[in-house]
């Protein structure tokens, strides 16, 4: 069974009639990778690392910055804002 959202064999073999059954098609995949992201990606320990982070006995802190554009920038926001959150 072809999961693609766009199937070997074109639109029709999804089992359906073209550009319909495509955009159900790709509803679903989008539904289930979220649905995946949700069980087994996602987890918010922002507390727990900030905690680490502005630790006293924390000396010193590494960043690996490996993206670009606006990630960047974000990136280097929240440097800046660990650097003056450790300066209290």
């Amino acid at each position: 069974m072809d999961l693609s959202i766009w199937p070997a064999g074109g639109a029709g073999a999804c089992g359906g009639a073209g550009e319909e059954a495509s955009a159900i098609r790709a509803h679903a995949a989008f539904a289930e990778a979220m649905s995946a992201g949700e069980r087994c990606l996602l987890h918010d320990d922002s507390a727990a690392a900030a905690n680490a982070l502005l630790a006293h006995g924390c000396e010193r802190v590494g960043i690996v910055v490996d993206n670009a554009g606006f990630e960047l920038v974000c990136d280097l926001a929240l440097a800046d804002a660990i650097v003056c959150a450790r300066r209290r």
